[in-house]
């Protein structure tokens, strides 16, 4: 969301996106088609609390937060389970 000069950003869904391609890239033979990787997206997103920042200054911090070792090993596993989730009921081809 745009205000102004300013944007308004989920941190989350920014984090969401590097962890889908750190999982992926762990796991062969899963599909990497831009709608599983959008569902795989989503799933995870909704399974997060959300962390709005209105600043470089507050992504940056959002982003240091991540390093947490507890949020990022929860980041990854939520992840992980979408991954599986969503290779196993595929929507592709489906509209």
């Amino acid at each position: 969301m745009e205000i102004g000069n300013m944007r308004v950003i989920n941190i989350v869904e920014e984090l969401v996106w590097e962890c889908i391609n750190e999982v992926i890239e762990h796991r062969p033979g899963k599909c990497r088609c831009d709608r599983c990787i959008a569902d795989i997206c989503a799933l995870a997103l909704n399974q997060m609390k959300p962390r709005y920042v209105a600043s470089d200054r507050g992504k940056t911090i959002s982003k240091a937060a991540f390093l947490e070792k507890d949020l990022k090993i929860a980041l990854l596993v939520v992840v992980a389970d979408a991954v599986e989730r969503v290779n196993a009921n595929p929507r592709h081809g489906v509209e």
